[in-house]
């Protein structure tokens, strides 16, 4: 598979799955980080554009978010 993937110029890594917590604080977080990638974007597009700067910030935020939604997904299985 390792070769395969390498042929078109990916790679294959192993991955850690989030730890299952309690769902009610799963979902707490992701609705808080999902809402701070609200304000991070909104803030960034406040002067209609959004800077190197601000991207990074966003992306950042994004990454925040999608461990969030991980670890309630892996919460939730275990439920």
């Amino acid at each position: 598979l390792a070769a395969l993937a390498g042929e078109f110029g990916h790679t294959i890594s192993k991955t850690t799955q989030p730890a299952a917590i309690d769902v009610h604080q799963a979902l707490g977080r992701a609705t808080l980080e999902f809402a701070e990638l609200t304000v991070e974007t909104h803030a960034a597009m406040a002067d209609g554009r959004v800077d190197q700067v601000e991207r990074a910030r966003i992306m950042k935020e994004i990454a925040h978010a999608e461990e969030a939604l991980a670890q309630f997904k892996a919460s939730i299985k275990a439920a």
